[in-house]
């Protein structure tokens, strides 16, 4: 599934309309979110909060959303991401979930 699909069908199954979205993150009129779900444009990453939040994500999935974004979007830096903060490393995962239980 795309970045586009995934946004997609998290505004449909909430029931909120383009236009309502695209208020909710900061745009006058739907024309951007159509363009985002179709592919045609990518998700801008400064109104990524406001779309998180729109969208009634949880953290787990908003970290698991730009991840994909990333991936699809921008894979240069994704790639950068991924070799200085080891994204989808098993060992920066256990001193995570570590620190977080002290």
């Amino acid at each position: 599934m795309t970045v586009g699909e995934l946004l997609n069908n998290r505004r449909v199954a909430l029931n909120k309309t383009a236009i309502v979205l695209a208020r909710e993150i900061g745009y006058d009129y739907p024309n951007y979110i159509y363009m985002m779900e179709s592919g045609t444009s990518q998700i801008p990453l400064e109104r990524m909060p406001q779309l998180v939040q729109a969208l009634g994500f949880t953290k787990m999935e908003r970290v698991e959303f730009l991840k994909k974004v990333l991936q699809e979007q921008r894979p240069r830096l994704y790639k950068i991401f991924k070799e200085a903060f080891g994204i989808n490393n098993v060992k920066t995962r256990k001193v995570v979930t570590v620190r977080r239980k002290k």
